[in-house]
């Protein structure tokens, strides 16, 4: 057997790390500075230090930094996870940047919890130096090399990920598993399943229990319409792997498109015994709200706001949800108070949920205008962003519960045509079709894969200018936390060519210009430009009062 092809690796470390700029986080001064010393053994001189979590967060705004030593387990505010969960997330790091976790036990939930953040590495306290500085080094070799391909992962550009994964094994003289890992989860999706089954038979030629082989040939099973099959495999893989987080994914959505929504729901409540994640918790409390089990919901949706009052990882988006169950619940006058605390927030497709339930609860209480205005509204923020299937369906039901049933159903349709997979609708998109007397049957049959074959791709609809825009404003601050100040300009400027008098947009280009100007030096072009912006969004505040008056370049 090739060794390589389990994990290459140089033979002698040649790294120079003296332009690494690291962050260590910890509660625990002694253990900062261990860790610092530990990393000036190595060669890594530029050591920054955070005493909690929000601090090194705020830090990585800021700042760019090529690895981060974070403590698992603080005592208060964000974990060691949910910091993890944000810097992915947010893209808070370069893609050659490595970030790994410390802790002081080996919990094995804990463990198999924050791998799905995808960390670099998980060392044991006490630490030394000896054992320290090997991960280190590989984390961050790792990182370097393949930092192409995280960078194609993060654009979810399928087909780049799969050549870079392919370029970086040839250069390395053969695949890992972990490379063969990112070309089959590629393969499955770009719809190419007949070439992810190869190269899972390559990586069962090498090492036999691999449980990611296991999920894509669960994937392969499923598009060639061997559903029962692809079942089997899943239950069998969570059986023999129950920290294999994929299997429960898959199995959970799988049920969800054959309508067996209770068994998802089973699975749902077994993954969040083993992988206690918000994310588990909102997808319990999602197929629970969509089965029917509004108490099971609320207590999810309650138990997140609570956990994560305090951490940057909480979303309005739970908010949402929870004033979304009471309505349900018939408390009209509950939910409204609730998701009254989302106004304010720029978080669009919160919003656009808030103002859905708002429709929905001021339908409930009889007031036909405000349910009208309030759905209108929720479809307009819709449109500035890319919500999620739940999201969308959720306003559609706001605009059916309005009267506005035109509307609603052009959601429904773009909702279900634009899907990440395709395939039946889940519970939740099921329960609104029900709920609004649509066909179920027909959508299932419209969003149906190809099956056995390779797919016939199908010519895309025509983006939006508002999509096309609220697209190139999220790359454009995307680009900001990386620094790629010129990458950003030419985002804001298409999308400012697209909608050149959205308040979203302006404000966008403003601070990608100031930004710029910042780092970059003074600009008299960039400065006549923030000054139209911001001429412009002040014409649009109501009154006659102005703030700002430009008169011309």
């Amino acid at each position: 057997m090739n060794g390589a092809l389990l994990s290459p690796q140089p033979a002698e470390r040649t790294d120079d790390y003296s332009r690494v700029v690291a962050l260590v986080v910890d509660e625990n001064a002694a253990a900062r500075m261990a860790m610092k010393s530990m990393l000036q053994q190595i060669g890594v001189s530029q050591v920054q230090q955070a005493n909690d979590p929000i601090r090194a967060i705020r830090l990585m705004e800021m700042e760019s930094f090529g690895l981060v030593l974070c403590e698992a387990r603080f005592g208060s505010q964000m974990d060691g996870c949910q910091v993890l969960e944000y810097v992915r997330t947010r893209r808070l790091l370069a893609p050659s940047a490595a970030f790994v976790l410390v802790s002081g036990d080996a919990d094995r939930t804990l463990v198999f919890a924050v791998r799905e953040w995808q960390p670099d590495g998980f060392v044991l306290k006490p630490l030394t130096a000896a054992a320290l500085a090997p991960r280190i080094e590989q984390a961050l070799r790792t990182r370097r090399v393949r930092a192409p391909l995280y960078e194609a992962a993060e654009r979810n550009d399928s087909e780049a990920v799969l050549v870079q994964a392919r370029r970086i094994a040839k250069e390395l003289g053969g695949p890992s598993l972990e490379l063969l890992r990112w070309q089959a989860q590629a393969l499955i999706d770009l719809g190419r399943p007949w070439q992810a089954r190869e190269v899972c038979e390559q990586a069962h030629g090498f090492k036999r229990d691999l449980p990611w082989a296991e999920v894509v040939l669960a994937h392969c099973e499923r598009a060639e319409g061997k559903v029962d099959a692809a079942c089997d495999r899943l239950r069998a893989t969570i059986r023999d792997h129950p920290f294999m987080g994929g299997a429960y994914d898959l199995l959970i959505e799988v049920l969800q498109e054959q309508g067996e929504t209770g068994a998802a729901l089973d699975v749902a409540r077994s993954a969040l015994e083993q992988l206690a994640t918000s994310q588990r918790m909102r997808t319990l409390g999602e197929i629970a709200y969509a089965h029917g089990e509004l108490e099971t919901a609320e207590e999810c949706y309650t138990d997140l706001i609570r956990k994560t009052s305090t951490s940057l990882t909480r979303s309005p988006l739970d908010v949402g949800m929870l004033g979304q169950v009471f309505v349900t619940q018939g408390d009209a006058d509950k939910a409204l108070r609730l998701v009254s605390s989302v106004q304010g927030n720029n978080d669009a497709p919160g919003q656009a949920l808030a103002a859905s339930v708002q429709a929905q609860a001021h339908s409930a209480k009889g007031d036909a205008v405000a349910a009208e205005a309030a759905a209108r509204k929720a479809i307009e923020l819709a449109g500035m962003a890319t919500p999620s299937e739940s999201v969308s369906m959720l306003v559609a039901q706001g605009a059916f519960t309005a009267g506005l049933r035109d509307e609603g159903e052009a959601l429904v349709d773009r909702a279900m045509r634009t899907r990440k997979r395709p395939g039946a609708p889940g519970a939740l998109a099921r329960k609104v079709l029900a709920d609004a007397g649509l066909s179920i049957e027909a959508y299932a049959e419209a969003a149906a894969p190809a099956v056995g074959a390779a797919p016939t791709p199908s010519a895309p609809s025509a983006p939006t200018a508002e999509g096309t825009a609220a697209s190139d404003v999220s790359q454009a601050l995307d680009c900001l936390h990386h620094a790629r100040f010129d990458e950003a300009r030419s985002h804001v400027d298409r999308a400012r060519a697209c909608l050149p008098s959205n308040p979203m947009v302006l404000m966008a280009t403003v601070q990608v210009y100031l930004l710029r100007m910042r780092a970059l030096g003074y600009d008299d072009e960039a400065a006549r430009l923030v000054r139209r912006c911001l001429a412009e969004i002040d014409r649009q505040v109501p009154g006659e009062d102005r703030v700002f008056r430009f008169s011309g370049d």
